[in-house]
């Protein structure tokens, strides 16, 4: 028992450093697979917030977009507050950034989404990416982020 509270604490430990972004991870470079059809709407140079789909997502990365992914899950009180502001601010970004909500664990994800998260790493519900168009992750989030910070990093990728 005396050996088992040191690791509970360490454990307790890394997840909070984890919420709060304090434990990097390591670089994920979204690979460019051959796409067979394209959205016309990513083609153009407008910011979106949408739903997650795997022909609209790979259609952002084949025109070399910067993405914007938030793994957000219907039961999650965090997830739902957060959602209804990323839809105002995302789209009024002039970066041309396309952002998807990407279910994670909840009643509405499918087998893509659960594809992607294994992809990205997604430890929790609630966390973001923020890529490049070089389709390197430029940033990191978990949790709840402000609109200032939502539109600093869309800033930093839509470079």
């Amino acid at each position: 028992m005396k050996h088992t509270l040191p690791k509970l604490l360490l454990a307790v430990s890394v997840v909070a450093l984890m919420g709060q972004g304090c434990l990097s991870q390591p670089e994920v470079v979204i690979p460019k697979e051959s796409v067979t059809s394209t959205d016309d709407a990513m083609m153009e140079n407008n910011t979106s917030y949408q739903p997650y789909t795997k022909s609209a997502y790979e259609a952002a990365k084949l025109a070399n977009k910067p993405i914007f992914l938030f793994f957000y899950a219907n039961w999650c009180p965090t997830c739902r507050e957060q959602d209804p502001r990323l839809q105002s601010v995302v789209p009024q970004h002039k970066g041309g950034v396309v952002g998807f909500r990407v279910n994670f664990k909840d009643t509405e994800t499918d087998a893509d989404e659960t594809a992607l998260a294994k992809e990205f790493g997604v430890p929790y519900q609630h966390t973001g990416f923020f890529i490049g168009k070089d389709g390197v992750v430029k940033h990191k989030t978990i949790g709840t982020i402000t609109n200032a910070q939502t539109i600093e990093y869309l800033d930093l990728i839509s470079k």
